[in-house]
Order: C-alpha cells, then sequence, then structure tokens
C-alpha cells in the first residue's frame, strides 16, 4: 500500500512553484498475532502534476525531466 505522508510548496531559482507530494510504501508484514501489521518501506516524490523527483538533501529535490532544482519554502 502506498500513503501520502507530507505535501508542502516549493520554489525554483526562476521563482516557479510547485506543490510536492512525498509517498511511502507500507509492506504488508502481517502475521497470525497481529493481521493488521505493516512496516514502513521506500519514499518517493512527485510534483502534484506527477513530475518525478529525485532528492538531493532535506529540503531540495531536482525534477527529473527538467533537471530544475527546487526547494521546500
Amino acid at each position: 500500500m502506498i500513503k501520502e505522508i507530507d505535501r508542502f510548496t516549493a520554489i525554483s531559482d526562476s521563482g516557479n512553484e510547485y506543490i510536492v507530494v512525498i509517498y511511502q510504501k507500507f509492506i504488508d508484514a502481517s502475521t497470525m498475532d497481529d493481521p493488521n501489521k505493516y512496516i514502513p518501506g521506500i519514499k518517493s516524490a512527485r510534483t502534484l502534476d506527477g513530475q518525478r523527483l529525485k532528492r538531493i538533501n532535506g529540503n531540495s529535490f531536482e525534477i527529473v525531466g527538467t533537471g530544475e532544482i527546487i526547494s521546500r519554502i
């Protein structure tokens, strides 16, 4: 299962604003004793319009298709 875990505004040096959505995969780790157990897995980021992002650091991302760098505001 994949869930949205964060959403924020980011801006590029040229002044373009984007909404960044952070998703996290949760892995089914159910057991007989705990049939609803999930463990957190990998995170991914996209702009609200679906462009893939590569994390540079905690506050900056590169838009994969354009190479544009955006930073959380």
